[in-house]
């Protein structure tokens, strides 16, 4: 998840190369003319570059951008999901 007030879900590009994920934007100010603002949060281009678990499939990546959060889902591959594994158990005699 991303918190982006103020950004416009077309200011955002996310691409996939290799197994990095980038997100990338810019937020611009959107001042009134003659109106006095007091903002507290930075305006220009920001980039963030996620590593991504080796077997990712970059087409099951999905994005939604909601009052000002974009969030993304990633689905584990199959081979990074756990596995249970069943525990086997003998009886054997202990005395004679």
């Amino acid at each position: 998840m991303f918190d982006l007030p103020g950004v416009k879900p077309e200011d955002v590009t996310i691409e996939v190369n290799d197994q990095t994920l980038t997100v990338a934007g810019t937020r611009v100010p959107s001042a009134e003319p003659g109106k006095a603002q007091q903002i507290e949060r930075p305006f220009g281009s920001f980039v963030r570059n996620l590593t991504l678990p080796k077997g990712v499939d970059s087409d099951t990546i999905t994005a939604d951008y909601a009052h000002g959060v974009l969030t993304l889902k990633v689905p584990k591959p199959a081979t990074a999901k756990p596995k249970k594994i069943s525990v086997a158990t003998t009886q054997k005699s202990l005395g004679k």
